[in-house]
This record gives structure tokens, sequence and C-alpha cells, in this order.
């Protein structure tokens, strides 16, 4: 019954194309929607309604008034009503011509000038034709290369599915942000799960074709890293079930992002070699090795091996299982950090403080080393800050624990103060005269700003 519903419903897109106008008019013009969940739809029939209300009822309110005079019988029949039905249908068609043009093309000059205009567009299109195929088209040739289910991608394609791909431009994007974000999101959020994946598909099927979209403002902002306290795994581990258990340290121990993690399946695991395939990530294909607490977990959950997905939720649940983990955390009375905070963020973290190189945590984690130094980088100072203190600590060492300064071999080094010599002085004007010398022009040379 809902997916009959579903396919006689009209999308936002889809009226918009009917009408000729942009999606945000459609929701300005006042048509009924039909609202299932986040999404809306509209009837045909409410179209068809607000259709016949904008064209034919300010014809007939164009009709001369009833004159007072007295009126012959109006014939009724067959013929009678073709002719005022053709009647009608002529002019119907004369305003569609007009409404084609638009308002600003009245006369005759002003529609052969749009005309050129047009016919400069269509040629050019001609020239550089991009593909028409339509965004399900390309989401089918996406997820045939392997790449991951976008966590929307259920509701992106209920939107924008039938619409092509040289169409979606940035309004079409806002509004489907708000589509699937009624309440907002951060920018972060609606470029990692919008943008990134719409971008991404057309690009894979349009190449340098593909539309160029703005992401959203603030989306590369760069937060502060936030990870929660070595107590707190310890107090949420008694709440947690098997497959929270196993998801959280896994989480932790290995830094992978969420997804990654959840779209794993129990033929991704070799329990044996204690490897989990992650299959294609941002930086390739990912087969890490598990640790031994980690693999131990993941085979204590009942029943891992028959389940569909390997933490029983998958990538498109993230949503329950994050509230369900939530409410492990209220149970426990531990404060609530999002599986980024306390996965990818506590395991790079404590891999720099550890002193690690950056190379060797970019590859731990399946990042590059600018990406690593981008989001950490007050964190990657470690081995400059400790040539810093071995230089910095050479000098204290030399004026307090009377060692010797390295890099002046064969000096003696008195720590006794002094007060400077007449020598001394001698020698220091001497040289300010030099340096004073050495800057003033010579002769012929002159002085420019």
């Amino acid at each position: 019954m809902v997916g009959r519903l579903m396919s006689d419903l009209l999308t936002v897109q889809q009226v918009a194309n009917q009408l000729q106008c942009s999606t945000k008019s459609v929701q300005r013009l006042g048509i009924p929607p039909v609202k299932l969940g986040r999404l809306k739809r509209y009837r045909p029939e409410d179209v068809e309604a607000f259709i016949c209300a904008k064209v034919v009822k300010p014809q007939e309110k164009q009709l001369s008034p009833q004159s007072s005079a007295p009126r012959a019988a109006r014939r009724t029949g067959p013929r009678v009503g073709r002719f005022r039905s053709g009647r009608q249908t002529v002019q119907l068609a004369h305003d569609e011509f007009e409404r084609g043009f638009g308002d600003d093309a009245r006369t005759e000059a002003q529609r052969f000038a749009k005309c050129a205009v047009w016919n400069l567009e269509y040629e050019e299109r001609f020239r550089n034709p991009k593909k028409l195929i339509t965004f399900a088209k390309a989401y089918k040739t996406y997820l045939a290369k392997n790449h991951p289910v976008p966590l929307e991608a259920e509701e992106i394609l209920l939107e924008i599915g039938e619409v092509q791909c040289s169409q979606i431009d940035d309004e079409t994007m806002v509004d489907l942000a708000e589509q699937i974000w009624p309440d907002g999101a951060a920018p972060s959020t609606i470029n990692r799960h919008l943008y990134s994946p719409v971008i991404a598909i057309m690009h894979l099927v349009l190449k340098e074709k593909a539309p160029e979209l703005a992401r959203p403002d603030g989306h590369n902002d760069v937060l502060p890293v936030i990870i929660p306290p070595v107590w707190w795994y310890k107090k949420i581990e008694p709440k947690c079930n098997p497959s929270q258990r196993a998801f959280v340290f896994t989480l932790a121990m290995h830094g992978r992002r969420t997804n990654e993690m959840l779209a794993r399946k129990p033929e991704h695991l070799d329990p044996d070699a204690g490897i989990l395939d992650l299959g294609m990530t941002k930086t390739g294909i990912r087969q890490p090795e598990l640790h031994p607490g980690a693999l131990k977990l993941i085979l204590a959950i009942p029943g891992w091996a028959e389940r569909e997905w390997l933490f029983g939720c998958g990538p498109n649940s993230a949503n329950s299982f994050r509230r369900d983990l939530k409410a492990a955390c209220t149970r426990a009375g531990a404060p609530w950090y999002y599986p980024h905070s306390f996965g990818r963020h506590f395991s790079v973290t404590r891999m720099l403080r550890a002193g690690y190189s950056v190379a060797h945590v970019a590859d731990a984690h399946g990042m590059t080393p600018e990406m690593v130094t981008r989001r950490y980088g007050h964190l990657t100072k470690k081995e400059t800050t400790a040539a810093l203190h071995k230089v910095g600590g050479e000098l204290f060492d030399t004026v307090f624990n009377n060692a010797e300064l390295g890099g002046n071999e064969g000096e003696s080094i008195n720590i006794d103060a002094s007060e400077p010599t007449d020598n001394d002085r001698i020698l220091l004007e001497d040289f300010r005269a030099l340096k004073a010398r050495e800057l003033a022009p010579s002769e012929g040379d002159t002085l420019s700003s």
C-alpha cells in the first residue's frame, strides 16, 4: 500500500519540472503537500487543480458580462460541446505560448530576441554535450565500483533520483538539505553525508562536465578535538551489550570511521588471521589486523557469524545504534561522547602523544599526513618540541649545572659573571662604526624609497 502510494505521488522536483519553476517556488505556491515522515510529496490531482485554477479561471473572468437584453436559447449537444472545448484549448495553448516566453517578451521583436538567445544556448550544448543520465543511474554505477553506501542514500534517491545529473545545482542541494534535515544540521554533517556523496557520484559519471557545487559555508572549519578520559570506557563497559562493547573498543583501539565499522559483514572478518576487510576507503583498500583483545570481543558476540551485519546494525542504522549506545551511557551515569570522539579522535591523539610520527599515525588510521597535520596539528609538534627542549636544556645545564655547551668544543666555560671592561667597550664601538660605514651609501648612489 505504501509502495503504491509513494509511486503515485510526485516529488518536489517533478512538480517544479511540470510547472517550469524552481523547487522553492513550488513550496510557496500553496499546493497541499503529503508528508511521509520527513519527506514531502504531492498528489497529481492537486497539481492539476492548481494548474486549472491558475489558467482556466482567469479566462472565465475575461468573458463578457451577460447583457440584460433577452438572448436566444443556447444550443446544446455534442457538436456545441466540441466547439467550446476546442475554443478553450486554443486559448490555453496561446497562454502556454505566452508563459513560455515569460512576461518580459510580449512583442514579436522581444520573442525573436529570446529565441536567438535560446539558439545560442542549444548550439553551445551541441558543441559541449553533457551526458543525459539520471542521478539514480549514476548512483547504480557508483555502487558497481564498490564504493560505500552513503548514510542518507535512500532519501537522496527519493528526492533527486529521477533528476538529470546536469540539472542538479546549488538550489537543488539546499532544498534537499532542508528536506533531509528539517531541524537543521552542522555544515560538516551536511557536507559529509550529502554534498560529498552527490559530488563523488556525479564526477564519476560526468568527469569534468559535472556541475560545480558550492559546499556549505563552514564545512571545513577545524573544531577542537574532544576525547573521553580512560575512566569513561571503564564506566560504560558493564552497561554495554556484546555488540556495543565490541564496537566501542574496536573503534577506540583502531581509530576507524563509524560507517566503515557498521558496514562490515561477518564474511569481512577472518577470525584465524584476525584481519578485518574494510573495503574501499578514502585512502584505498584497507585490511587492518585487529588487536587480539578487539578480536576476542567480536568473537564473543552471540551468533556473530549468522547475522547480517557484524555489529548488529548496518550503515543505514547509525542513528539507531548511537541512540542505543547513548542510553547505555545514561544507565552508567557517564557523559555522552560521539563515536568519532571515543573512536578516531581518541586513537589518533593517544598515538601522537606517545611520540609516533605523523606518517605512522596516518597509515594506521587510513589518512594522509596532510589530513593528520590539518586536523591534529596541535599534537604533531612532539618531535619539534623534543629537539627544542634538547637545545634549550643544554643551555640550562651549562648555566646551572656547570656543563659544557654543545657546539663549543675546546672552549672553557666560565660561569662567573663579570662587568664589561674598557677593552670590551672599545671593541663594541669599533664594531658599530664598521657597520655604519657598510650601511652608508657610496658616492654616486641614490637612495630610493
